[in-house]
């Protein structure tokens, strides 16, 4: 058994089996409904001040798919930051509105303002935010999966444990974690494919990679140098040697430029080189234990342990020093 750990967030306990439900006279405007946990990354509790406390009954009932009334002020909502925001930004945001209000010792005034000024569930999100993050460290902690599990498996169990956490926000909390998780699927599921039917495994990776790239909000989507990286690595190791190389030539032509090409080409033939090295230190170490072990029955069994491991050692020594000199 072994630790399956993507890092993120995790949140509250909800089951698998259904969300929580709260309705809007649940959430009184009074600040003492959030909890006095802390925030996930150190934040509060500096002299002495605590993040304001929720009542149990209420914390029993937060929904995650909470039903709210709109209210006339759903235009103004949407230009708010934390509204559009997903993934790490949107965690960004979060921990920064915790650490600011704390440093000022005004969270109970900060929440009241922002309540007016997102929709009533995402405020409950933020509200809930340093507990939350709190469950999604233990939910990780206890996170185990099968080192034999297939891929699919442990990504379903990483969801599960996101759902129970952070209910309807999982899937945009964790969005940039998602979104890896699926493309490794993704990959997994062609890469398999492409070793049935080679003739169509550049079109089809090509088309992979653009996906990719259209759901990526960075600058590095657009990068060839990375695109190529991704698109080599779909290639199915099944194949042979010659088929390989062809593909990465044809993915190479599309992908890079000619002196980008260039200097791939010389990095491929250094790790050649250094894997040739390697493979030959080991194989002529190995030769060499293999002979002072037989010479250890013959004619050095007269020597004591400790007079024996010291000439060993000094072999070793010696053949190191000669192979790297």
């Amino acid at each position: 058994m072994v630790r399956f750990i993507i890092t993120g967030g995790l949140l509250a306990a909800l089951t698998l089996s259904g969300y929580l439900v709260i309705s809007h006279h649940d959430v009184e405007r009074n600040t003492n409904q959030f909890p006095k946990t802390q925030a996930d990354d150190g934040m509060g509790d500096k002299d002495g001040y605590q993040t304001p406390a929720i009542d149990n009954q209420v914390r029993q009932s937060i929904p995650f798919k909470a039903s709210f009334p709109r209210t006339i002020k759903e235009a103004d909502n949407e230009s708010h930051p934390l509204s559009s925001a997903e993934g790490k930004a949107l965690l960004a945001l979060l921990k920064d509105f915790w650490f600011q209000c704390e440093l000022r010792e005004d969270c109970e005034q900060s929440l009241n303002a922002l309540e007016i000024e997102i929709d009533p569930s995402l405020f409950v999100l933020v509200g809930q935010y340093p507990y939350l993050s709190t469950q999604w460290k233990k939910q990780q902690a206890e996170l185990v999966v099968n080192s034999s599990d297939d891929l699919a498996s442990k990504v379903n169990a990483f969801k599960d444990a996101a759902a129970i956490a952070w209910g309807e926000y999982a899937e945009r909390i964790l969005a940039d974690q998602y979104a890896y998780l699926d493309y490794q699927l993704e990959s997994d599921r062609l890469r398999n494919e492409l070793a049935m039917s080679p003739d169509t495994l550049v079109t089809n990776i090509i088309s992979h990679v653009d996906k990719w790239q259209a759901k990526e909000k960075n600058n590095t989507a657009s990068n060839g140098v990375i695109k190529y990286e991704k698109a080599e690595a779909l290639i199915p190791e099944s194949l042979t040697d010659r088929e390989q190389e062809t593909f990465r030539s044809e993915l190479a032509n599309h992908y890079l430029t000619p002196a980008q090409r260039y200097d791939i080409h010389q990095d491929n033939q250094r790790r050649q080189q250094q894997t040739i090295i390697v493979e030959d230190y080991q194989t002529q170490l190995a030769r060499l234990k293999a002979q002072l072990n037989t010479a250890r029955l013959s004619q050095y069994a007269h020597l004591s342990d400790d007079e024996w491991q010291a000439y060993y050692q000094d072999k070793i020594r010696q053949f190191r020093q000669q192979f790297f000199g």
